[in-house]
């Protein structure tokens, strides 16, 4: 199937995720606790950002679309929306739950393990199921409006974190 550019950013945007933990995952080995603490918190940042995204543009435009197109399970959709936010819920009070004890970094890589895990799966859930969607079930104006909301929504960063940063 083909992937839409709003389908293409969010991609893009676990690819950068994934580097991000990758950093962290280093820090913890090297039991640098400043680039912990620093890592862990942009690491929750962005995918907090990437997951308000999805929820306020992707899954309403998605649900709306399957509603209107007949070759589409809506319940299907809608099931699959559901886990995801189930998984969205997991990994931000993981996350939380890690930032509250980045004293222990035991403890702090015990769950960012939780966390990789179901990243992994979830993020495959998301790329075939729901993003390879927006191309199939969206006529090309919302697609391109669709885009520009994701990227506006991802550019949105709390103020703790220079652009530079941000954007890595």
């Amino acid at each position: 199937m083909t992937t839409s550019q709003a389908g293409q950013r969010l991609v893009d945007d676990h690819a950068d995720l994934h580097r991000l933990l990758e950093q962290l995952k280093n820090a913890l080995r090297e039991r640098d606790g400043d680039t912990v603490r620093s890592t862990l918190d942009l690491f929750w940042a962005r995918l907090a950002v990437h997951i308000r995204a999805e929820h306020l543009r992707l899954f309403p435009a998605v649900i709306n679309a399957a509603r209107n197109d007949k070759s589409i399970s809506l319940e299907t959709v809608e099931s699959v929306v559901a886990q995801l936010r189930e998984d969205h819920e997991f990994f931000m009070h993981q996350l939380a739950a890690a930032m509250s004890k980045v004293a222990d970094l035991e403890q702090v890589a015990t769950i960012v393990k939780a966390v990789e895990e179901r990243l992994a799966t979830h993020n495959e859930l998301e790329e075939i199921q729901i993003y390879d969607l927006i191309a199939s079930i969206l006529p090309p104006e919302e697609r391109t409006q669709l885009a520009s909301q994701i990227d506006e929504e991802l550019m949105k960063h709390p103020p703790r974190f220079a652009t530079n940063t941000w954007l890595g």
